[in-house]
């Protein structure tokens, strides 16, 4: 292995070396294991659950329907291979396969960027992609084999033309790696663009356009035929668009996300956001067109990749824009970018000088760009902890409750992390494939996060929560108790397993019904009920079919006295005293927010909004919506910032009314105001909700966060109540 003697007037793209590519080979095997042992201890999330509950079965519809738009016959097959030799009990083997893919695509662009700027920068741009942290969407998580397939083929097709191509021997490999591209996403059509852009502006492969013939007709005969059916039921790309602005309103939100995410791309392949390096897109574009102009022509491949760039995010932007210009700065979308980008820029620095300082300037640099982007990845793959975690406890859950009689298993065990998956899918899927999490016992369950167990079980048995006004049932050798309900009140039960209790108001009122299992319920109600006057109603508790104690809290508007019969173990908080809580990383975390391990939060966790974040509202919206209590309320909320200079209002935190789309009660906050450690601040004072509205939590921001933000929880306490206890 030797490299060619350096001139003294050698420039980059000159040097040869026969070491780069072993030593590139070496450090994929290195970053391949590394990744695979960070995210070890991750089990399948979000669309993976998809293909586990529904591409089971060996049909001619399970290959070729869409998933999301896209034309997934490739990663389908790979996973159920995946299936068949290896089930779901590891997740290991499935990110396996991804990574393999992944190299794969570096090692062809290494081999693509090198025919066309030498050696040095091809190693430097497949080093860039190899560790892409802005980009790591598609290397961390399995599912993104199918964009990586797409990608990898897309390349494949590209080297194929490369230089003088024989014809007509090359046409149909060619069209067959852009066939296999459309058949892993529809990240393809990209790639089937770039490559008919450039070929159409050399008159010397002008012929190898016949190559694109039969994978577009293919893939316009599969987009007619089959992509209106789909087995998950989120619309594609199609079935997205004209979702959010329409008219001129409509071209500038498609025309702000493209250059979002131009400008995200260019800064992420150097390993920085788009906000910390927005210099970087100007920069780089100024870079390629002074090239350009030095060398007095544009390649034609060079107009492909611009085009493939610009279409993949002007793609994108049709069916996601609604989300907002940010959305774009998305790490999948940013890898796929990247696979356009780094071409080009390794062809515009391949006339810089490899002499003298420039070298050590320019490896320097590399490095250091090398270092960020890697540092990101592994913060990137070890991001799901607490996420796994939690999705682990409700799965065992699941299990451990399985057969229970009120088990509503058609419901979505959590719709925000396994959309779509439901106990009638997982109970067979694991019993043909095996389990991704260890069994566990209702004892053993006291081991695992709370929240997430109560989560879980009010999703899948609190449907059966009900109250029936009986009034023949007889409570004879019941304990009961008179409460004072003449303002309403609150009461805490504990209650035997698939037991009743029975209500009779002497006024008749509305009684809102919580449940919760190793915790107190969360403030988020399963049932409203209507108390008739002075007839008994009798609530029966889920029956699981294990003998467990459920938490039952049921608070009354103002109807007299309530007498309560039953054995469970009864609290009462008489009067309009309704306390309601929620804690910020439970909510539904906006693009711009994360779930963070945070010492200093009440139950070590919280919700971050980083400083640089840019978009318009982003929200972190919590509290599940609830009908509070009538009754005059204060609004707190447990914040911190990582710094305090700021003085401009940046932070909106308050509560909301979902029918009237309005804040109920808010402030808007600068790091000024806030303390680095945590404290309440008091965001809203004697406000009444609307009496039957349903009221949330959220935090909002807007433009440019100058701070990092830190969000604990949230409380709704009776007004004029001191601060509540942390």
């Amino acid at each position: 292995m030797t490299a060619t003697p350096v001139q003294s007037n050698a420039k980059v793209g000159d040097v040869r070396s026969n070491w780069l590519l072993p030593f590139l080979f070496v450090l994929s095997i290195i970053t391949f294991v590394s990744v695979l042992y960070l995210t070890a201890y991750k089990t399948f999330f979000v669309d993976e659950w998809v293909f586990v509950a529904t591409r089971r079965e060996w049909t001619w519809d399970i290959f070729m329907l869409s998933h999301n738009g896209h034309w997934s016959t490739i990663p389908i097959l790979v996973w159920k291979l995946l299936f068949v030799l290896v089930g779901i009990k590891s997740h290991l083997p499935y990110e396996a396969a991804a990574l393999v893919v992944h190299v794969a695509a570096v090692l062809l662009l290494f081999a693509l960027v090198r025919r066309r700027a030498g050696d040095v920068l091809a190693f430097g741009a497949a080093l860039m992609l190899l560790v892409l942290g802005r980009g790591a969407d598609n290397i961390v998580w399995a599912f993104q084999i199918a964009w990586l397939g797409s990608i990898a083929f897309g390349l494949l097709a590209m080297l194929l033309l490369e230089g003088d191509p024989p014809f007509p021997s090359r046409v149909a490999p060619v069209a067959a790696a852009l066939l296999c591209s459309l058949m892993c996403s529809s990240v393809g059509i990209v790639f089937l663009v770039a490559v008919g852009t450039e070929l159409a502006l050399d008159r010397g492969r002008r012929r190898f356009l016949l190559a694109l013939v039969v994978p577009t007709v293919v893939f316009i005969a599969w987009f007619v035929a089959l992509d209106t059916g789909s087995i998950h039921s989120a619309p594609g790309i199609a079935g997205q668009a004209f979702q959010g602005p329409t008219g001129m309103a409509y071209i500038a939100s498609l025309a702000a996300f493209v250059i979002y995410g131009l400008e995200a791309c260019a800064a992420g392949v150097f390993g920085f956001s788009r906000d910390t390096g927005l210099a970087i897109f100007p920069a780089a574009g100024a870079l390629i067109a002074f090239a350009w102009y030095r060398r007095g022509r544009v390649e034609s491949w060079q107009i492909g990749s611009v085009v493939g760039l610009l279409a993949w995010f002007a793609l994108v932007s049709v069916g996601r824009s609604q989300f907002g210009a940010s959305y774009a700065s998305s790490g999948r979308y940013l890898y796929v970018g990247a696979a356009f980008l780094l071409p080009l820029l390794a062809s515009a620095l391949r006339d810089l000088p490899w002499r003298g300082l420039y070298r050590p300037v320019l490896v320097t640099a590399f490095a250091i760009c090398l270092f960020v982007s890697a540092s990101e990845l592994r913060n990137s793959a070890l991001n799901q902890t607490d996420l796994m975690m939690n999705q682990a406890a409700e799965l065992r859950t699941t299990e451990v409750f399985r057969g229970g009689p009120d088990m509503a298993v058609n419901n979505q065990i959590d719709e925000r992390i396994m959309p779509s998956l439901i106990p009638a899918q997982y109970f067979p899927a694991i019993d043909e494939l095996g389990s991704p999490v260890p069994p566990a016992t209702v004892d053993t369950l006291r081991s695992l996060p709370p929240w997430a167990v109560d989560r879980v079980m009010v999703t899948l048995f609190g449907p059966a929560l009900r109250a029936t006004p009986t009034a023949s049932r007889s409570t004879d050798g019941l304990p009961c108790r008179q409460v004072d309900s003449r303002i309403g009140a609150t009461m805490d039960l504990q209650v035997q397993n698939a037991e009743s209790i029975m209500l009779q108001a002497t006024q008749g009122g509305r009684a809102t019904l919580y449940l919760g299992y190793l915790n107190p319920p969360e403030p988020s109600p399963v049932q409203d009920v209507q108390l008739g006057p002075a007839t008994p109603s009798w609530v029966r508790l889920p029956d699981t079919g294990k003998p467990i104690l459920w938490q039952l809290r049921i608070t009354t508007a103002p109807m007299g006295m309530v007498q309560v019969c039953g054995n469970g173990t009864l609290q009462v908080q008489e009067g309009a005293g309704t306390i309601y809580r929620a804690e910020a990383r439970t909510g539904t975390l906006g693009p711009g927010w994360s779930t963070v391990r945070d010492s200093g939060a009440s139950g070590g966790l919280a919700a971050k909004a980083p400083a640089g974040n840019y978009s318009s509202y982003r929200n972190d919206v919590f509290l599940r919506p609830l009908i509070p209590a009538p009754g005059p309320y204060d609004v707190w909320y447990r914040v911190r910032v990582a710094g305090t200079s700021g003085t401009t209002p940046e932070m909106t935190l308050g509560l909301w009314d979902d029918q009237k789309a309005t804040w109920v009660g808010s402030t808007k906050y600068a790091p000024a105001q806030l303390r680095t450690s945590y404290s309440w601040v008091k965001v809203a004072a004697s406000v009444t909700p609307v009496p039957g509205h349903s009221v949330q939590f959220i935090a909002s921001f807007e433009g440019h966060l100058g701070t990092d933000w830190y969000v604990d929880e949230a409380v709704m306490v009776p007004m004029g109540s001191s601060e509540p206890a942390a």
